[in-house]
């Protein structure tokens, strides 16, 4: 996850949630501002959809639908 912000951000909370609504992982960071970049490590998840949300002081500031797979060669 990589954004910038003109703003600072007191809470930020990034969730994954699977299709059954369970969040399956979820980080907190405090006092952003300027660049942030975090990397998220999904490799303990499962196959399947997955749905990333992005709160910034309590409000939902993106959402975007993931697809994790393993290519089998």
């Amino acid at each position: 996850i990589d954004f910038d912000t003109a703003q600072q951000i007191g809470n930020l909370k990034i969730e994954i949630v699977n299709i059954y609504g369970q969040t399956v992982s979820k980080n907190s960071f405090s006092d952003i501002s300027g660049s942030f970049i975090e990397n998220l490590d999904l490799q303990h998840l499962s196959d399947g959809m997955y749905l990333l949300i992005i709160n910034a002081d309590g409000k939902r500031i993106f959402q975007q639908k993931i697809v994790k797979s393993v290519t089998k060669n």
